[in-house]
């Protein structure tokens, strides 16, 4: 009982302290846009952790220097986030704190239900997400005693060269992971699969509302704010038994496990909400500025502390808005020049027959689903709409 106690406190405290630093950051401009808030404190924070965190990896200094240099960046952030609300005057909330959760509570109840989804599907969680678990979490669990860090393969125990050219290097999600539970004396298994889920679903909500509010502002839609907060609940059509939702022809997503069993892995945010997070900052604008470029830039290094998979994520998502917004702003000769590079590339660095297989399978299922027929009229019709 004391362990869960223990996450919960944890999990609220989390919160709080990335809340409060993205009020410090944004003042009160954003005031009645809270996940945006938060949004802004969660991807400030990771930013110091991976300028920090990822060099550390590289050079493999020991797991002490990075918990020191965790802890460091905690109290310096808290004492701006106190001095700059003391000083700027800067209001948490637009009304009483009661109201405010009435009007953010079903996101809080949403990552519950999910996490509960995720309870119930023992088939992988026996197969330890493929295998996948036994690296992730033996590393948030064993880092604090391996001495340097990479420097010992959490699959065999053994020690193992620490590259440069190890892209695990860049991977700190499970490294910070391991502070906290070094901290908390917590069951690693626990901490992972419920409360940093928990974090992660709820952090995907908030990248859905951002995006969404974005959405209903450019397109000026008269959608009661109280209702946004419900937008999240299309997590929970991804969130089922991978298994079963694809025996039933609902969707065929390749390793749509990880949104029920994984979702702590900096793998599932890349996967499930990079795309959306990365788009905030260039949707809906009308031309390109070089702030939303560095905000971008942010974002995907951001993203690539969590995964590697983000850098081909970051470069298609950015060149598939170049195009759109060429094709918007119909500037003919910039969208063909695009096009052409793209197909040259394509050309150039050929495919692969049995990769290419795998995913036209995929994706000739997903033309059998309504669901995603469905989706992807939604998504087209709201691409054209002025």
């Amino acid at each position: 009982m004391i362990e869960y106690i223990k996450g919960i406190i944890f999990v609220i405290l989390y919160f709080t302290f990335l809340y409060i630093f993205g009020c410090s950051l944004l003042k009160d401009k954003y005031i009645e846009n809270a996940p945006l808030r938060f949004l802004v404190g969660y991807i400030t924070y990771a930013l110091l952790l991976a300028l920090g965190g990822i060099p550390m990896q590289f050079f493999g200094v020991p797991w002490k220097m990075f918990a020191i240099y965790l802890v460091v960046v905690i109290i310096a952030v808290s004492l701006f986030s106190m001095y700059r609300i003391y000083k700027e005057k800067i209001k948490l909330f637009t009304t009483s704190i009661t109201e405010f959760i009435m009007q953010y509570w079903f996101m809080f109840f949403l990552g519950i239900v999910l996490v509960g989804i995720s309870s119930i599907c023992l088939d992988w969680y026996w197969l330890n997400n493929g295998l996948d678990d036994g690296y992730y979490l033996t590393r948030i669990a064993s880092l604090p005693y391996d001495g340097n860090l990479l420097s010992i393969s959490a699959s065999t125990g053994l020690k193992m060269n620490n590259a440069f050219t190890n892209s695990y290097n860049f991977n700190i999600f499970d490294l910070e992971a391991s502070v906290y539970v070094y901290g908390l004396k917590i069951i690693p298994t626990l901490f992972s699969r419920c409360f940093l889920a928990y974090i992660n679903y709820f952090l995907f909500q908030c990248v859905i509302y951002v995006l969404f509010s974005k959405i209903v502002k450019k397109l000026d839609f008269n959608i009661n704010k109280f209702y946004y907060q419900f937008i999240g609940i299309v997590i929970i059509i991804f969130s089922f038994s991978y298994t079963w939702m694809l025996n039933n022809n609902i969707h065929h997503l390749t390793d749509s496990w990880q949104n029920t069993t994984a979702m702590y892995y900096g793998s599932s945010i890349v996967r499930n909400m990079g795309i959306p997070l990365l788009l905030i900052p260039l949707i809906g604008n009308d031309k390109i500025r070089v702030k939303d470029i560095c905000i971008y830039g942010i974002i995907s290094l951001v993203l690539l502390s969590k995964s590697t998979i983000t850098l081909p994520f970051s470069i298609i998502t950015f060149i598939s808005y170049l195009l759109v917004f060429c094709l918007k702003k119909k500037e003919v000769i910039p969208f063909f020049f695009i096009s052409v590079i793209i197909l040259s590339i394509s050309i150039i660095l050929g495919g692969n027959v049995h990769i290419d297989s795998a995913f036209k399978n995929v994706l000739f299922n997903n033309f059998k689903s309504y669901l995603i027929i469905f989706i992807i009229l939604v998504l087209i019709l709201m691409t054209f709409m002025k």
